[in-house]
């Protein structure tokens, strides 16, 4: 079931022992004993976000809740907790990081693993459990809004700096949420564009970063685009998010929403999507 990705997470990033040193039985025992003390309005509680930058946890089993951080070009400064003005902490400084296409620019993994270092030691420090990066779309458009985040335009190298942006970001004990998933290529109407993209082109040029950030690049959560692809919102679309993602791939993590990307409750629980996360209030369900 879908909250028992949050545990896997959760206990993968804050158990004393690096989950590399622990079976998989061990674990997926300890997650079962958790799920089982739940009640549901904790499991429900996990699927959502519970603030702009927090979802929840369920502190009397000793899950803390999930605490996110964007993105791309380092941590940025503390928001506050219900809202997007700066929450005006005194100690939320941070590296200001290389952007993805300079750092595709140096040909050079060893580089993007460092970044990926930097951007989870300092995530690590301000308590973050998630980090919103790296972006790994195609930089097909120029104009494209968040093409400055992204690397290049080459499937083969954004794949190669996936892989180690990815590991350098988890070495530090911090989740890389790799995004977005997927063809958000142009910045017109992104929010509401249908990407119709044959699936030859789709899985040669638009997927394979993705693909190697999860298969070898280990990546604990992923963020679902704002757009459609070939009539399906991507936080609802159930060839990239189970077919592809979570059975080809076999991607264990959580699939995490754009802020405010979705779009039907039970579409999205149904083909893939694991916690929804929003821009505004409010946070809390309807009673």
């Amino acid at each position: 079931m879908k909250y028992v990705i949050a545990c896997v997470i959760t206990l993968f990033l804050l158990d004393n022992a690096s989950a590399q040193n622990k079976s998989k039985a061990a674990l997926q025992t300890k997650i079962n004993n958790i799920v089982k003390k739940m009640t549901l309005d904790e499991k429900i509680a996990m699927l959502h976000g519970s603030a702009t930058f927090y979802s929840a946890g369920v502190p009397r089993l000793g899950i803390p809740e999930l605490s996110y951080d964007d993105g791309p070009l380092g941590v940025r400064r503390e928001e506050e907790r219900f809202g997007w003005n700066s929450a005006n902490w005194t100690t939320d400084s941070a590296t200001f990081l290389p952007n993805g296409s300079a750092i595709a620019a140096t040909w050079n993994p060893e580089m993007a693993n460092k970044y990926g270092v930097v951007m989870g030691e300092e995530a690590n420090a301000r308590k973050k459990i998630i980090m919103l990066a790296p972006g790994m779309n195609i930089c097909r458009v120029p104009l494209c809004g968040r093409t400055y985040e992204y690397y290049s335009e080459d499937p083969y190298l954004n794949s190669q700096l996936a892989v180690q942006a990815v590991k350098g970001i988890q070495s530090q004990h911090v989740a890389a949420c790799v995004k977005h998933f997927a063809a958000n290529n142009q910045e017109v109407n992104r929010g509401v564009i249908n990407e119709i993209i044959d699936e030859r082109a789709l899985r040669e040029i638009y997927l394979p970063a993705f693909k190697a950030s999860i298969e070898q690049g280990n990546a604990y959560a992923i963020m679902s685009a704002y757009n459609k692809v070939n009539g399906y919102w991507c936080s609802e679309n159930n060839f990239l998010l189970t077919k592809v993602l979570k059975n080809e791939w076999a991607f264990k993590g959580a699939v995490i929403s754009d802020w405010g990307g979705v779009h039907h409750t039970v579409e999205a629980a149904n083909n893939g999507l694991d916690v929804e996360m929003g821009s505004r209030a409010r946070y809390q369900k309807k009673q």
